[in-house]
């Protein structure tokens, strides 16, 4: 599958609900991944990346809940997946970040 911009439209950024981290509200709750100390070592990343830095996520995850919902104004599906393997590679096949990449002007 081709990777799709998750991007919300403009007319949806303003009326999203959830908590996103600090900046504009441009894609859905719930797209942001956070890796800490320990999942970085995992990953082999020993310097951190300069923020703006693109990267491929490379996963494997396990589908934890399902959910359907219809009311009167409304229908809503979602699935929960949590992320069971992760890696993150460069646009050249390195691991990412391993040469302190520069931003890149690609878009997926």
């Amino acid at each position: 599958m081709k990777p799709v911009s998750m991007k919300l439209p403009k007319s949806r950024q303003k009326e999203m609900a959830m908590p996103v981290s600090a900046g504009d509200q441009q894609y859905p709750w719930g797209l942001e991944i956070t890796l800490e100390d320990d999942a970085l070592k995992k990953l082999g990343m020993d310097h951190l990346p300069e923020v703006g830095v693109e990267c491929k996520i490379t996963g494997l995850g396990k589908v934890t809940s399902v959910s359907e919902s219809a009311s009167e104004k409304n229908e809503t599906r979602s699935v929960r997946i949590q992320i069971t393997k992760l890696a993150l590679v460069h646009d050249d096949g390195e691991e990412a970040f391993e040469r302190g990449y520069r931003k890149t002007s690609r878009k997926y």
